[in-house]
């Protein structure tokens, strides 16, 4: 929650000029675009988009995080929410065994893989001409 100084994360977002970042009026504005940058880092969207999002400049949004860099710590837990979500669904469907057998293919390829790699080393010459008159 950002408070009269400053935002949730680092509680510094007032300029020394005593103006707030993004050129907003008010803590409620400052609010408003934190909780859009938020939004789309916990979809793991990309900085781009944040700032797209919150209709303010991707150079200005790179400022803001270079000056408040526990805001930027923020981002990059929030851009791991996709993927934890995503584990838990898995984790979920687990009880489908044609789901669990995929899984196990992937995370303990050794025993559980349909697939088997080979390791061949290969050596000799390969002639163009022969290549190139085989071709005609």
């Amino acid at each position: 929650m950002l408070s009269e100084w400053g935002c949730k994360c680092c509680n510094f977002a007032i300029k020394t000029d005593g103006r707030y970042p993004f050129d907003v009026k008010s803590v409620e504005q400052l609010r408003s675009i934190v909780d859009k940058l938020e939004e789309v880092w916990a979809l793991d969207g990309s900085d781009t988009e944040a700032a797209s999002y919150a209709n303010i400049s991707k150079s200005t949004l790179s400022k803001y995080l270079q000056r408040h860099p526990k805001v930027a710590e923020n981002r990059d837990r929030l851009k791991q929410k996709p993927f934890l979500k995503a584990r838990r669904a898995i984790v979920a469907d687990l009880d489908s065994g044609e789901f669990a057998l995929k899984y196990m293919e992937r995370k303990k390829k050794s025993e559980f893989s349909t697939k088997s790699e080979v390791d061949q080393k290969l050596s000799g010459t390969v002639s163009l001409s022969n290549l190139i008159d085989n071709a005609k």
